[in-house]
């Protein structure tokens, strides 16, 4: 299941490296292509097209650790904010696992009262609409009661020579649906805090690492 590995206990300090790793083709800086013919499901969704080509001009990164070991969120942005994700077991990125392409959705300045509890609420249940379509969680399979959503910081790197990130603290769940097209996933999360919290969908489908080169 596309995704599945970011459902665990997520711990540690962000990572700050001297270095930031490329996954397969990916890395900051690098201009990729994807494979067009799994953005219908998407571009069917947005009523537009979505262009298979990308410039990293970010790179965020988070560390996650269970009992079973330690995985690496990989994310690579554009300037449109269109995100590139992949999952893998090192921290160099030489074993990506799972991938997934993102495109925004909507986004939402939470209520000036700083409270967010209603809203890490909506992401706690087992479905969510967008578009008015159903979703059902990916997250918790089979488990039809209310769960937290995932929390964790991603530290967002805009140069390769960067040591020190910026720390963006998001509270996530990911839902999809079976569209005509494919598999069409929602990314929905809170990030920030207080009055910088924000509400964020963002629509994706999963790949397979050949389906991004360069």
């Amino acid at each position: 299941m596309v995704l599945s590995k970011l459902f665990r206990s997520l711990g540690g300090e962000p990572p700050k490296p001297k270095a930031l790793p490329q996954v397969g083709e990916a890395t900051l800086g690098r201009a990729l292509r994807l494979d067009a013919s799994m953005l219908e499901a998407m571009e069917a969704a947005l009523g537009e097209s979505v262009s298979p080509d990308l410039v990293i001009t970010g790179q965020g990164l988070v560390e996650m650790a269970d009992e079973t070991g330690t995985s690496w969120l990989h994310r690579f942005y554009d300037d449109e904010d269109r995100m590139l994700q992949a999952i893998t077991g090192s921290k160099d990125g030489g074993d990506a696992e799972e991938w997934s392409f993102y495109v925004p959705a909507g986004s939402e300045h939470l209520p000036q009262d700083g409270r967010i509890g209603d809203w890490i609420d909506r992401l706690s249940r087992p479905e969510i609409e967008h578009g008015g379509e159903r979703f059902d969680r990916l997250w918790y399979e089979g488990d039809d009661r209310t769960q937290p959503p995932v929390r964790f910081v991603e530290t967002v790197y805009e140069r390769a020579d960067m040591t020190e990130g910026r720390e963006i603290v998001q509270e996530c769940m990911v839902y999809g649906r079976e569209a005509p097209q494919g598999e069409l996933l929602l990314l929905a999360l809170v990030m920030g805090q207080g009055r910088e919290a924000t509400f964020e969908r963002m629509l994706g489908t999963g790949l397979r690492p050949h389906q991004v080169t360069i």
